[in-house]
This record gives structure tokens, sequence and C-alpha cells, in this order.
């Protein structure tokens, strides 16, 4: 391990993270455990980020009966589950007690300052470390502190994006961003017009109807990229298995342009299957963004609301008109109008860092970004960052770090795991630093293919990888994971580990994507490994087959007490006739009566192998329970 610290050349191991979100409290706990000293700074009084309801409207928090997009299934941390008792999709609230106790877990609170705002960084050269300016949330007290390294975990929603609406300034009621929606109630009776049909604008649909609204009205310039949570009764993201995340990587790696029409077309299938009664509808027209442009989203209520009338749609809003008026692009209008709420998503911003070493700053750009303004969907609020595969800085890549501008197709709680598993495993020095070319090399050509994708459409995030394999695979050497030896390579590793763990292997490959994959393998260096990942895997990928047997054998068994019912009655008719023949002398008795007591027969016989074979399903997903070699783990 390098040696780090005075007189090394290299920083001391005093870092402070500023945030305690998602990607704060990650970055807490992979840089404790892999040996760094760490301080974090939190402006609220309580840890999580977004995931804490807060009424602030100057606070980004989501509200607690939001449902999440991905399944706890897949979107976990690597080395702490959801607990049992919660549903497939949480709400904000239980993400909000789940950060809680992962803190509690790994005891990250005594890392943690609350109440404490960062007012601005800087780098001082002459004495290689970080200034931090604080001021105390409740005192107004202020501070400076000196820091060996910066990690900023502050996340992606920081400025609001606002649009510039023509005479907004006539409009009488509410005009707010999202941001500070925080009481649906307050709209109760009221006439509310949503722009924007992303994840959040669907979510504040449902609840302003849960609400009370009286009348909803959406403007959305395009298609949305709705899917459904459930398919066929799993998760949707169930189905994103890791074979199918490598063939999305490998195409990506090839054409992102091509990928992204793919995914759209994908997309669009998805909507025709799970919403029929939609097709045509002004939402469902016209052609569907893939990923690159449009993140798809899931809510529950929205296809019944569309579906129903009771939101009604429009194109782009061209002004307002009036006090209550508002005017479309197409020459409709709205005329009472009481509150516009914008669902127009946020910027990623760095300002907090002064002077040298904001990655945004263009004077350390190679074509001071001009390729970028000058490109056909650019906007000029979203500040391109130089970072090395999205987090590492490339003019201080041994003490600055930048979480939250960073997006693939992987979920976000295990993507920034991984990400801070890497980092960790750098600044520890356990994994090399990247070399200066070719650091310049990759976020040179990652800048490249946003200004040909911005020629194509607007990018909701230019943190997204258009080579998703080479940061994939980068991430994953430099944390130590051994994913891509042991499941994605031809070597003699990912041989033996196949051979030794086979039914495993299948799971992990063919089943959900469980997070717990990345503490699997004991490396000898960079992230711990989880002696219970073995077991969160097949517990997530044999809930499914237990309970298929186990509902197939509850089915026939109601099966066969229902024929049991039915040849009791048919017995009760028989004795019936056998007394009415009896009194009246017949001994004669029908052919029919006869094909009635061999249905009832047969049908019992038919139970009963349903019986049989639910058991024997039963007992081969009990097989899969044999404890295997775990020598190659």
């Amino acid at each position: 391990m390098e040696a780090y610290g005075p007189g090394s050349g290299r920083p001391g191991n005093n870092v402070c993270v500023i945030g305690t979100g998602v990607t704060g409290l990650l970055a807490v706990k992979n840089l404790v455990e892999q040996g760094l000293s760490v301080r974090a700074l939190e402006q609220s009084e309580n840890l999580g980020g977004n995931w804490y309801h807060s009424m602030a409207t100057e606070q980004v928090s989501a509200l607690p009966e939001m449902k999440v997009n991905m399944s706890k299934e897949t979107n976990c941390f690597t080395d702490f589950p959801m607990p049992d008792d919660y549903p497939s999709f949480p709400s904000a609230k239980q993400i909000g007690d789940y950060l809680e106790a992962y803190a509690d877990k790994f005891e990250l609170i005594k890392h943690i300052e609350l109440s404490t705002t960062v007012t601005s960084i800087r780098r001082d050269e002459e004495d290689g470390v970080w200034i931090v300016s604080t001021r105390h949330t409740r005192t107004g007290e202020e501070d400076e502190r000196e820091y060996d390294r910066v990690v900023m975990a502050t996340g992606g929603l920081n400025v609001r994006n606002m649009p510039e609406i023509k005479g907004i300034e006539k409009f009488a009621g509410d005009a707010i961003h999202s941001r500070d929606f925080k009481d649906p109630t307050k709209y109760a009776g009221k006439n509310v017009l949503v722009v924007g049909l992303g994840s959040t604008g669907a979510d504040t649909l449902s609840f302003l109807k849960q609400a009370g609204a009286n009348k909803l009205y959406l403007s959305s310039r395009s298609r949305c990229s709705l899917i459904p949570r459930t398919i066929r009764g799993r998760p949707w993201d169930h189905y994103m298995t890791r074979r199918a995340d490598s063939m999305i990587r490998r195409s990506m790696a090839w054409s992102p342009q091509a990928s992204n029409y793919v995914a759209g077309k994908a997309i669009g299938l998805i909507q025709s299957y799970a919403f029929p009664t939609l097709r045509g509808h002004p939402c469902f027209s016209g052609a569907v963004s893939g990923p690159l442009y449009r993140s798809p989203f899931v809510c529950d209520e929205l296809p019944s609301l569309l579906d129903s009338g009771d939101v009604k749609v429009y194109g782009g809003i061209m002004g307002v008109a009036g006090p209550r008026t508002v005017v479309f692009k197409d020459g409709s209008e709205i005329t009472d109008v009481d509150a516009i709420i914008f669902c127009c998503g946020y910027y990623h911003d760095l300002s907090l860092i002064k002077g040298e070493g904001n990655p945004a700053d263009v004077e350390y750009s190679t074509d001071s970004f001009e390729q970028l303004k000058q490109a056909k969907h650019h906007n000029v609020h979203s500040e391109y960052q130089r970072l090395y595969h999205g987090i590492l800085s490339e003019r201080y890549p041994e003490s600055l770090a930048v979480l939250g501008g960073l997006t693939t197709v992987r979920p976000t709680f295990v993507l920034y795991d991984l990400a801070t598993m890497a980092l960790a495993s750098l600044w520890s020095g356990s994994y090399p630093l990247p070399s200066p070319r070719a650091m310049k090399r990759e976020i040179d050509s990652h800048y490249n293919s946003v200004v040909r994708a911005l020629e194509n459409g607007p990018m909701s995030f230019l943190g997204l990888r258009m080579d998703v394999r080479g940061t994939y695979k980068w991430l994953n050497a430099t944390a130590g994971t051994g994913v891509i030896e042991r499941l994605e390579g031809w070597g003699w590793e990912a041989w033996k580990f196949w051979w030794k763990n086979k039914t495993l292997f299948k799971y992990i490959m063919n089943g959900p994507n469980v997070p717990a994959v990345y503490r699997l393998f004991d490396m000898g260096r960079g992230r711990r490994s989880w002696d219970g990942a073995r077991a969160a895997i097949e517990k997530v990928n044999e809930k499914p087959i237990l309970m298929a047997a186990e509902q197939t054998k509850l089915s026939a068994k109601d099966e066969t007490e229902n024929k049991k019912e039915d040849e009791a009655k048919v017995e009760m008719k028989d004795e019936t006739k056998d007394e009415a023949r009896y009194e009246t002398g017949s001994e004669t008795e029908s052919e029919t009566e006869h094909d009635t007591e061999e249905d009832v027969e047969n049908a019992i016989g038919e139970a009963t192998e349903e019986v049989y074979a639910a058991d024997m399903m039963k007992v081969e997903a009990m097989d899969y329970l044999e404890a295997e070699d775990e020598s190659s783990l």
C-alpha cells in the first residue's frame, strides 16, 4: 500500500464529505471501511438528504407517500438489504428509515455533523489542502476548516430548472417549482396546471387528485416514458438481469444512438402491452425517447387519470395571457387556472467550489466548451463537468471527487455504492490513480459523445455514461469486486466459479440483479466482502420459486376439495333418485348419471396429479438450498 501524508507527495487521509443523502452516507461508510478519517457535514438537522421529508421550501425532499421507481430487491446497498416487511416498491418514508438504519448498523453517526451548511470550498495550493467554509444552520456561527480531501456528495438535485414563461408576471395564483410542492391538500378544490411529465410530474398529478383538486391540466411537449410497475406479476426491473445488463453495456459501447433507439422501441412495445386503452392518447403518441434523453418512470395512478379524462392534456406553453389564463403553442388556452406547478427537474451545480478545482470551470476545458454551446439542444444552464468516469476530478484526482452527476443504467443505490468503493480504493492506496493522459482521453471521449448526442435531442443528465461498459469495468476493477473476472470473463477464474457454483451462477446471471453480488468475492484488497452476500442472492431468487410451488399446491388442493364437494352432491342426488326409484319401482339408471360419476373421478385424478406435481416443484426448489462448494468465492 502506498504511503500518504506529509513527505509522501500525496494528501493525508483527513476527508470531508459534504452531504449525507444516499451518496454521502455511502462515501462515509466505504471510505471509513478502507481506513480513511472522515467528517461529513450536513446542512439539515437530519441525515437522508432528499428522502427526509422537510416542509422547508429551500430543501428538496420527497413526499412521504411517494413510491420509488425501482424494486427493493435490485436497488439497495450491496451489504444491507431492505427489510423483509417492506413492499417491493417502498415509500419515501420507508427509504428514509432504511437510510437511518444503515447509518446505525455501520456506526456512521459519529462521523456526521448536522446543522452545518457549507458556504464555499477553495484550494490552498501552498499547503496542499482544501479550505471548507461553514455556517451553523441555527446559530449562524461561521468557521473555516482544513481537509486533505473533499467529496462533494450534494447529489444531482441542486438548482431548480424554472422555464422562462412569457407573461408569467400576469399570473395571479401560485407558480412554483415542484421543490416547493410540500402540501397537496393546499390545492383541494383548485384547478392546477402541471408542467412536465416525468416521474415528478406524474406523482404530482396523483397527489393532487388524492388531495381533492378540482381540475387537473397537464402541459407536456413529448411522449411520456411511463412503464408499468409490474409485468406479469413481477417488478419490472426483475427482467433487467445481469445478462441483459451486460448486453446493454455492450450495445452502448458499440453505438449509444442505436442502443437508445432499440431501448425506445422496447419501451413503446411495453406501453402497448401494459396500457392498451391509452393507444393513441396524446401522452402516448409520437416516437418514444430512449433513456439517453428521457428516463423511464413508473406511476400506478397515471394511466387511470389519463384514461378517465381526469387529467386534460395540452402541449407546450406559449405564455400567460391573464391572471388565470395560459395559452399553448397550438393556440388553445385555459382560462381558469389557480396554480401552476413546474416539474422540470434540476441542474447539478458545483458553484460551492471557488476558483481552481471546479470541474465545470471553462478555463480547464479543451475548447472552452464551444462545441457543447453550439450543439443543437444544449441548455445554457447545464454545465459539463470534466470528471474521470463521472466521479474523479481531472485536476485533483488524489483529493477531489464529485458524486451525483454519474448516471448509468444501474440503480442509484448500487451505482454509488460501487463508485464510492472505487474511490476508497484509490484514496487508500490499494489501487493506483489513473495517469493524467488516461483521464484526459476518457473525459474528452465522453465530452465528444455528449456533443453528438445533443445534436439529436436534449439530455437530462450530461453525466450519463456513453461508454458505460468502460466505466463499469473500471469501477469494478478499482473497487476490487471480482465481478468482471468471475462472472463476465472467459478466464480460468470464471470457468472455475461456474463449474463449482452452477445454481448460484444461474441466479446471478438470469435472475434479478441483486446488489449483494458486489460483495460476494473476497479478492484480498479493496472493499470488504460480505458473508451474507450468497444468502441474499439465493433468497431473492428462491422466494418466487417457493411461492409459485406453494400457490400451485394450494390451487390444486382447492380444486380437489371442490371436486369432492361435487362428488358428494352427486352421491346425494343418486341417493335421492334411488329412493325415488324404490318408491316408484323403477330400476333403470340413465347413461348420463354414469357419465357424471366418471367425470368426477377423472377430475379428482387430475387434481391429485396436480398436487403431486406441486410437491415435486417444491422438492426441486428446496434442492436449490443445498450447500454448494464455496471454495471459489
